[in-house]
């Protein structure tokens, strides 16, 4: 068995970036990692109180239990964190999507089967730990483990039983469940959360301009990213006007719309 583990960030509605990251690990990796993050938020900055948990929007406030800690302070956590991550060989992915642009070019029947920007973000999340299943796990079943959003369980669930059973004949490979956690509780739901912050900010720097060449701006991202076992994509104004144009069957696209029927 392997699990993932997968948070959002962007997802309020004034956004003009949505994403869906995970991070994905053996058995074996999760114990390590979470014994190391667990000492590291016993002790998290010198001369700090243990901290319950981690979130990367406090920390980088300054607020909640972060309340009181300078930008020095913070990012000395944020790099011991991230040290954690590579260690355990954690594998990662994190989709962004530009919303608005989106929300105007994707309608009927394709906005019916992919869902609105979230939705698309999480579908090609599952895309992508298949994918990752089958080159690096083959023979696992993988437990889905989704930070607990309300609003969003129907659509997974949905996504999920289309994709149950997809990877059949791929040495054993497939889901093999799905859960909602509190990343309260959860350390892995704390690590996919600092990914997908990381992620959001670089994406804000793509839909002003940035160019791929440029690389991030953020040193943390860059270094989860760069020995390949993380990786990240941005889907920009051009690749959503792209898959608009896409052209597809639309008697096929009809009958798939109608089948999971995304509000």
């Amino acid at each position: 068995m392997v699990f993932a583990y997968f948070d959002d960030s962007g997802t309020h509605s004034q956004s003009d970036i949505v994403l869906m990251a995970g991070v994905f690990g053996y058995t074996n990796q999760w114990e390590y990692f979470s014994e190391l993050w667990a000492q590291k938020l016993s002790d998290p900055s010198p001369g700090k109180l243990p901290l319950t948990r981690f979130h990367m929007a406090e920390c980088q406030a300054s607020d909640g239990e972060f309340s009181g800690w300078k930008r020095h302070e913070t990012d000395f956590l944020v790099h011991e964190l991230g040290s954690i991550i590579l260690k355990a060989g954690i594998y990662g992915f994190g989709g962004a999507i530009a919303r608005r642009h989106y929300k105007e070019l994707i309608t009927g029947d394709l906005r019916r089967t992919t869902g609105d920007a979230e939705t698309m973000c999480i579908i090609n999340c599952f895309v992508k730990v298949i994918n990752w299943a089958k080159e690096f796990a083959p023979g696992h079943r993988i437990a889905l483990i989704f930070d607990d959003r309300p609003q969003k369980k129907r659509d997974i669930h949905k996504i999920f039983d289309v994709y149950r059973g997809s990877s059949d004949g791929h040495g054993g490979t497939d889901l093999a469940s799905i859960s909602f956690a509190s990343s309260k509780t959860i350390h892995p739901l704390q690590a996919a959360d600092l990914f997908a912050w990381e992620i959001y900010q670089d994406s804000l720097d793509s839909l002003a301009g940035r160019s791929e060449r440029d690389g991030p701006r953020r040193g943390q991202l860059t270094r989860l990213i760069e020995k390949g076992r993380v990786r990240v994509e941005y889907c920009g104004p051009e690749t959503v006007a792209r898959m608009a144009k896409h052209k597809v069957d639309p008697q096929f696209l009809a009958t798939l719309a109608d089948h999971v029927d995304f509000k």
